[in-house]
């Protein structure tokens, strides 16, 4: 009898490795451009060895990758797990993204900072409570089938 397990397993791999996947993905914005004369930050990025964020960007990428396959090939509740996995990527995309937006530098006003905290995170937040609910559900149907 399925247990469940495997759902829970991969979908709180997502919910850790989507964020940052996108925070390896997007990059530093400093890397096109160095950052221009008289910058400020929202928040000052974290002191990450780029080797050390290499490794952690592509065990996340690859983290992600498994999950999806575990899902695929050992999950009966497929539904709710899919839209758990959805959501959690997606929420994951945005918190990745908005750390790196807060984190890059300006000169002036940080708009684009200023909105992704005020929409996007809520927005986030809103897609990862979700997603734990229809994970709970995709582990429960699992459980009884």
């Amino acid at each position: 009898m399925p247990s469940g397990k495997h759902s829970a397993t991969a979908l709180a791999a997502t919910f850790v490795a989507a964020p940052v996947s996108a925070w390896y993905a997007i990059g530093p914005l400093t890397a096109i451009a160095p950052p221009p004369e008289g910058a400020d930050y929202v928040v000052q990025p974290p002191p990450i060895p780029a080797w050390a964020e290499h490794t952690a960007g592509i065990l996340a990428l690859a983290l992600l990758a498994g999950s999806a396959v575990l899902l695929y090939r050992r999950t009966t509740a497929r539904l709710p797990a899919w839209l758990a996995f959805g959501l959690f990527v997606v929420g994951g995309l945005i918190i990745g993204g908005t750390a790196r937006l807060v984190t890059a530098p300006a000169v002036g006003a940080n708009i684009g900072a200023g909105i992704a905290i005020i929409f996007g995170l809520p927005t986030a937040g809103v897609m990862l409570v979700a997603g734990v609910v229809l994970g709970v559900v995709a582990v429960v149907r699992q459980r009884r089938a």
